[in-house]
């Protein structure tokens, strides 16, 4: 993976210069995905960190501006003419989105790929081991866990 920050740098007069970092490349998503503890479904932080970042890559519009303020209700799983996904149904505000908190146009999807590293089971599983007392969708995990525990996550 590219551990370099320096991107390719744009200017406009009227706005400075702007550092785009280097995009993601197959490679770098096959070595995360591939790593022992990182994305590892089986383990509650690998299951908190898949779920974060594939809500990141394809639904949330602006990287981790307002990840903390998500709702497990701000998302809906659909099961539509064998389509299987995930969509936000509610949008966030942010500095340059100021309009409504009513059911969003044009998000991003997590589609079902009924693979082993499937985005829809990775969020159905998160969803399953979340502790039922809080609203948030992501919750610290627990210091000691079971596969066979409930609740992998804390209030």
């Amino acid at each position: 993976m590219n551990n370099s920050r320096v991107g390719h740098k744009t200017s406009n007069k009227y706005k400075g210069a702007i550092a785009h970092h280097p995009a993601l490349t197959v490679d770098d998503l096959r070595k995360l995905c591939s790593h022992e503890f990182v994305l590892n479904v089986n383990v509650p932080q690998g299951l908190l960190n898949k779920v974060v970042f594939e809500i990141m890559f394809y639904i949330c519009r602006k990287g981790q501006e307002n990840l903390h303020n998500l709702r497990v209700q701000d998302f809906e799983i659909v099961n539509s003419n064998e389509q299987k996904y995930v969509k936000k149904v509610r949008s966030e505000l942010t500095k340059n989105h100021q309009g409504t908190t009513n059911e969003t146009e044009g998000t991003g999807r997590m589609y079902a790929t009924y693979s082993v590293l499937c985005h829809v089971k990775s969020f159905e599983k998160y969803l399953s081991k979340r502790h039922a007392g809080s609203d948030r969708l992501f919750l610290l995990s627990k210091n000691n866990f079971s596969d066979n525990d409930p609740v992998w996550y804390r209030n």
